[in-house]
């Protein structure tokens, strides 16, 4: 058999991929106007006899609209659907039995299009696209589009387009693998606007202030972004301190409430040099004492409200675990660099906040692992460093798909093996296997559960000439990366600096 050319495949493959795009747009249309609304609804695909329950206007002067069964046809629960928070659909005017093609088509051209952003047994909220919108009268339907999503970055390459595609379509748990210079977090940047668009509330984490403080750089020169990095200012990049959380507290508009009380109690604080007796200084000190109860009081109210309003929450995993998010909910959460991350690092942000929808991971489980130092207490080389093959290291973790799913416990956590007698020795110190089970990342142990079919993987690099990029490819990433066009015969006396 003659070998198969990568390229043309690939273009082939792209090629069948944008058919089968168009093919799925051009369903949904011919289902729409040849399908009655009925036959939709027991196919999943539309909601009938719906009322507006409810209109008000959400954050960036969205309108939301929450629909319900129209209490003329008897309320209740919402008829079985396929609907999920950030599917695109259309309301409009219900078309009538009787009515003719041309009459059905043009009540569906009055109608309009939104997000879905909440769904519940007995309504379902949709966030229209037009601040300025007709809501039609009567009774209206609600059913699914299916289009191609507006890309925020132009540049985005198939492999990044096709991961953030995947990342919105799954329910619970999706993972990037984002190799060197393949723009992971160019990536998270358009999932993270992508989500936005469908109105969900997103926290966004990394195992070091530099991995987050870039992914708040970034987002910022997109303007409106209600956003707030939690952390102490002392630790931030300059470029992000506006939008600290101490920062906001002092300088927005919410901080007004506290300013007058922060002005009365340096005022208060400078007047006791000018005492003169014990109890002049004391009557300040318990002044000021019950200023202090009031600032904070009314400081709890700005950070709850700056909380409140921001639609992305950017933290470090630690900082994750605030008292602050104690009560906050997030459709998303996303951690960077979870790779780097030890797992139990990578479960704070899910379990302390106040409820998680989907997460999504981005790493690459090829490269190092996480710093373990409990592996070098005997004296032993830590594993992870010098090993000749990290792709076999990798395998040797994750075990395969099969055992992970046979017994989880073959991903040990530290203290799963109870020792027997005979085989441990009171005065050892802990065993190398708990710098194994450290080295298994939250990534490791979900691509072991559930196989290849919740990642995607980035495989265009900007970084490396495609000679250079040949050895690591074909030992770690089964010869998928690709060098783009820019990088694949750049050499250094190409560059302007040289």
């Amino acid at each position: 058999m003659k070998a198969t050319d990568i390229s043309s495949f690939a273009t082939n493959q792209l090629s069948l991929l944008n058919n089968e795009l168009q093919a799925e747009l051009a369903e949904t249309q011919l289902l729409t106007s040849t399908h009655a609304p009925v036959v939709l609804q027991r196919a999943g695909l539309a909601l009938l006899n719906l009322a507006v329950n409810s209109q008000r206007t959400g954050l960036g002067g969205k309108t939301l609209l929450e629909l319900g069964i129209d209490p003329a046809v008897g309320g209740g629960e919402l008829h079985e659907h396929g609907f999920r928070v950030g599917d695109i659909c259309a309301v409009a005017e219900q078309p009538k039995g009787a009515e003719k093609k041309k009459e059905r088509e043009s009540k569906e051209k009055e109608g309009v299009e939104g997000v879905v952003t909440k769904v519940q047994k007995e309504a379902i909220t949709v966030a229209l696209d037009k601040e300025e919108v007709d809501i039609p009268g009567g009774k209206l339907w609600l059913y699914e589009l299916k289009q191609e999503i507006p890309w925020n970055d132009p540049s985005l390459n198939d492999s990044q387009k096709e991961a953030i595609r995947f990342t919105l379509a799954t329910r619970e748990v999706s993972l990037i693998h984002g190799p060197p210079g393949t723009g992971k977090t160019h990536t998270l940047i358009e999932l993270i606007l992508q989500l936005l668009a469908r109105n969900q509330r997103i926290l966004v984490c990394g195992p070091s202030n530099i991995s987050v403080d870039n992914i708040v750089e970034r987002l910022s020169s997109h303007k409106g972004i209600p956003m707030v990095r939690l952390g102490h200012p002392a630790r931030l990049l300059p470029a992000v301190l506006n939008h600290s959380l101490e920062v906001l507290t002092k300088t927005s508009d919410a901080a007004d409430i506290v300013r007058d009380i922060r002005a009365e109690m340096d005022a208060k604080q400078a007047s006791i040099r000018k005492t003169r007796t014990g109890r002049e200084r004391k009557g300040i000190y318990n002044e000021i004492r019950e200023l202090r109860k009031e600032f904070r009081q009314r400081e709890g109210r700005v950070v709850k409200e700056l909380l409140r309003t921001s639609k992305v929450v950017v933290s470090t995993l630690h900082g994750a675990g605030s008292f602050h998010l104690k009560n906050e909910e997030f459709d998303v959460v996303i951690v960077d660099e979870a790779s780097q991350a030890l797992e139990a690092q990578c479960w704070i942000p899910i379990v302390m906040v106040g409820s998680v929808g989907k997460l999504v991971l981005a790493g690459d489980h090829l490269q190092l692992p996480p710093t373990i130092k409990s592996g070098n207490l005997k004296g032993e080389k830590p594993e992870g460093k010098g090993v000749k093959d990290p792709k076999k290291k990798a395998e040797k973790k994750i075990k395969g798909t099969e055992e992970a799913r046979d017994g989880v416990e073959k991903l040990s956590i530290a203290g799963d093996e109870t020792p027997t007698p005979g085989n441990s020795k009171d005065n050892d110190p802990p065993s190398s296997s708990s710098s194994a089970s450290l080295e298994t990342t939250l990534f490791d142990r979900l691509l072991a559960l559930h196989g290849p079919t919740i990642k995607r993987m980035l495989t265009t690099q900007y970084r490396m000439h495609e000679t250079i990029m040949a050895f690591p490819s074909a030992a770690l990433y089964d010869s998928k990366l690709q060098a783009a066009d820019s990088v694949r015969a750049r050499l250094l006396k190409d560059l302007p600096y040289a």
